[in-house]
């Protein structure tokens, strides 16, 4: 087969509004995975019944909303570069990291290594979504 012959997929995922997500999290069981060897973290909420699609955002490109094909309903998110990345330039996701059981020493490691201003950015940001979702 040809590459010009593969099939082209369009996914337009339904991202709900952060009240429906917060609800809808509320609700499931969310499975936090990580692959130490990828540098992965996947976090999940509703699982698709034969798999879901990882559809990459322009910013940041390290995450991905998970999408079931079938329904285009987001049912987790993919963080690529978790550690190497993802958690330095935003600091609130290290309690996902805690919740897929990477051990404290690293945590604490990088904890250190994130300067004091983007603690204080990464707080600020967490009270803006909160602010938003009301």
């Amino acid at each position: 087969m040809a590459l010009s012959e593969l099939p082209v997929y369009n996914y337009r995922p339904r991202i709900p509004p952060p009240d429906e997500l917060t609800a809808r999290l509320r609700e499931s069981e969310v499975s936090v995975q990580y692959n130490p060897l990828a540098d992965e973290l996947l976090l999940l909420w509703c699982v698709p019944q034969e798999f879901a699609v990882s559809v990459f955002l322009d910013d940041p490109d390290w995450l991905a909303v998970r999408i079931d094909p079938e329904t285009s309903e987001l049912v987790g998110f993919h963080i690529t570069d978790f550690l190497s990345r993802a958690v330095r330039e935003r600091p609130e996701l290290i309690p996902l990291a805690r919740l897929a059981g990477i051990s404290e020493h690293v945590l604490a490691s990088l904890e250190r290594e994130i300067p004091a201003e983007e603690r204080a950015r990464s707080a600020v940001r967490v009270l803006v979504c909160l602010a938003e979702s009301r």
